[in-house]
């Protein structure tokens, strides 16, 4: 099951209209202009006017499934502090709101979420790049999955750039189907206006400098 979604507030896009609105995006070299200042609500509402003004919807697509399309486990590394409580499960997930102070690429500060990855030298990776190397510096690996007969509702951002052997194709493919299955009463242009938007937006999450926009996603 899923739910196909546009958030929107006047009538879809043509394909046309997002192709100029995805390149003039593209033009965009500094995003850190829309960076959250004071306010969650008003960093929210400076992105809504920017991509309804050229998209005309913020489109995304949620997928109802459940734990046992998710076989594999996910990793997250947390770095030793003095503060850390060993003996708590909480504290190897998402950290504390006081700590977080910068956009993230899925969080804006002191709005913590649980990041990890399928692969625990990603987790690794993730949290280490930045820093100088210090033997005596400590970390934990953590390893989680979900409980048996959970419900999932699942938004993907992975649209157009998954290999075949990625586990995430799945509903990438998945996510596509549903919005030609639930978009029968548009045109052809109109289903490929709104992949192009998932697409773009998508993209947004790879690259290091667009961390306020994915965080806004």
């Amino acid at each position: 099951m899923s739910e196909v979604k546009a958030s929107s507030r006047t009538q879809l896009p043509s394909l046309e209209e997002v192709k100029k609105g995805v390149d003039e995006l593209l033009l965009i070299d500094n995003w850190d202009n829309y960076k959250i200042r004071s306010s969650p609500k008003k960093f929210a509402k400076r992105f809504d006017k920017l991509f309804f003004s050229k998209f005309k919807i913020i489109p995304h697509v949620i997928i109802l499934s459940d734990q046992s399309k998710f076989t594999f486990k996910f990793y997250r590394l947390r770095k030793d502090t003095k503060h850390l409580n060993s003996g708590l499960i909480s504290e190897y997930s998402y950290p504390p709101n006081h700590v977080v102070k910068s956009i993230q690429r899925a969080n804006i500060p002191y709005h913590p979420v649980f990041y990890c990855s399928d692969n625990p030298v990603t987790a690794i990776y993730e949290t280490v790049k930045d820093e100088e190397p210090n033997p005596d510096v400590s970390y934990y690996l953590s390893e989680w999955q979900f409980r048996l007969d959970v419900k999932v509702r699942l938004c993907p951002f992975v649209y157009g750039s998954v290999d075949e052997s990625n586990p995430y194709k799945f509903f990438s493919d998945v996510g596509y189907q549903k919005v030609r299955e639930q978009m029968t009463e548009h045109s052809e242009e109109e289903v490929k206006a709104f992949y192009e938007i998932l697409t773009f937006l998508s993209r947004l999450f790879t690259f290091d400098n667009t961390y306020v926009v994915s965080s806004y996603i």
